[in-house]
């Protein structure tokens, strides 16, 4: 009898004790674990002065997009060259905004949040006014958007050019497109910039920026150049 009753004892006697057992545990990869040592660091990195004027971003938000910023860009003032809100939706506007502004050697951000509360946009390689004509190069142009739906936990994500095609940025008058191939484009918007559509494309082989649904409603638009 007194044995049976010792051996239910060790049977319920953890192991290694009841405090580990209790305990919660996570794994973690090598992956994972780099990739919060770099955002760790980033975070003690200062933000440029300008970023946060951003209507759109917010500081996590603008630490990723300083990531896929082109290095000529790294660490220079942020300066809004067209805000929809302030100068009204308008294509033939941000191109006279863009014409205004005098950094020739400046990559460009465009950032786009639609009705449905996607963020994405696109970089391009200098400002962008009207061309009959795509322009643009392969190490400045890209696109991206943000995955996922609640702010502070949002992540980039980018598609940088393929080498397919060099169909990088086309202004016509009426229309404004971004990467393209076979009738279909990456990042496009009306005259009015209050339609837009996203396809993949062959430029930039991109998800549709927009989430499922390719056509989207613009409901804010903003142009950074970089004071250089």
């Amino acid at each position: 009898m007194e044995r049976s009753s010792r051996q239910e004892s060790e049977k319920s006697t953890p192991l290694f004790g009841s405090s580990l057992l209790n305990r919660e545990w996570e794994l973690v990869t090598v992956s994972e674990m780099c990739r919060r040592l770099s955002l760790d660091q980033e975070l003690e990195l200062p933000i440029p002065d300008g970023a946060n004027t951003s209507q759109i971003l917010d500081e996590l938000m603008i630490r990723q997009v300083m990531d896929i910023l082109p290095p000529r860009a790294e660490g220079y003032p942020w300066v809004n060259i067209y805000n929809s809100e302030k100068h009204g939706f308008s294509l033939a506007t941000m191109y006279r905004k863009m014409a205004e502004f005098d950094e020739d050697l400046s990559p460009v951000l465009l950032i786009i949040r639609d009705t449905k509360e996607h963020v994405f946009g696109a970089v391009v390689s200098s400002a962008i006014r009207p061309s009959d004509h795509f322009f643009g190069t392969g190490d400045s142009c890209l696109l991206w958007r943000f995955t996922g739906e609640v702010p502070h936990t949002r992540e980039l994500r980018q598609y940088n050019w393929t080498g397919d095609n060099q169909y990088f940025v086309n202004a016509a008058k009426d229309c404004l497109s971004i990467g393209a191939g076979s009738g279909r484009y990456g990042l496009w918007f009306d005259a009015d910039l209050n339609h837009g559509r996203s396809q993949k494309c062959e430029t930039f082989d991109n998800e549709p920026l927009c989430g499922e649904n390719e056509d989207f409603i613009i409901q804010f638009v903003e142009a950074y150049g970089f004071r250089m």
